[in-house]
């Protein structure tokens, strides 16, 4: 009988990197940016352990599911970005028009 193979101390920090990525996109995705920037940098920094020695090919390939989830990420960041420049367009938009009416109010 074969004795099944020993999880490797890798294969932990590959685990716990890609709950780190798929918690990041899940706080990406409810807004909350500052609950993702703590985790982008956890994902950096398991990564980077990582890293320290070529991956193996099951290595390779979370990481690889980690460079997805950042991809993913990074456009509900842009979608973020887009919306918070549109709503201060519209602030500057109605400050000016205040500013306007204000001006012909007193003249």
């Amino acid at each position: 009988m074969m004795a099944a193979p020993q999880p490797r101390p890798q294969d932990s920090a590959i685990e716990e990197l890609l709950e780190a990525a798929y918690a990041l996109e899940a706080a990406a995705a409810a807004d909350s940016w500052d609950e993702a920037l703590e985790l982008e940098t956890l994902c950096r920094r398991l990564l980077e352990a990582l890293l320290v020695e070529p991956p193996d090919l099951a290595q390779a390939e979370s990481i690889e599911t980690v460079a997805i989830i950042y991809r993913r990420v990074m456009g509900l960041a842009e979608e973020c970005r887009t919306a918070v420049a549109d709503e201060l367009g519209r602030l500057r938009q109605g400050r000016r028009a205040s500013n306007a009416y204000d001006a012909e109010r007193g003249a």
